[in-house]
């Protein structure tokens, strides 16, 4: 079983924390950040899976490829 990994990214953005909010649950604009994230370190910026649910105790999986293997 893997275990349960916290992550806290510290930003500071002008945008409304309603904004970012919807930004964070719409699958699309999630997956066009990873693809820049991605390629912004040098990776082809594949992504493969990108799922949110955001209810209290939800969860999410975000995965792109590589070398060839799918990361999540």
């Amino acid at each position: 079983m893997a275990e349960k990994i916290e992550v806290k990214v510290p930003h500071r953005s002008t945008a409304s924390a309603e904004r970012m909010y919807d930004a964070w649950l719409d699958s699309d604009k999630v997956r066009v950040w990873m693809k820049t994230a991605g390629q912004s370190m040098g990776l082809a910026g594949d992504i493969r899976q990108v799922e949110i649910d955001p209810r209290v105790d939800g969860a999410f999986l975000l995965s792109d490829m590589r070398d060839g293997v799918e990361t999540k």
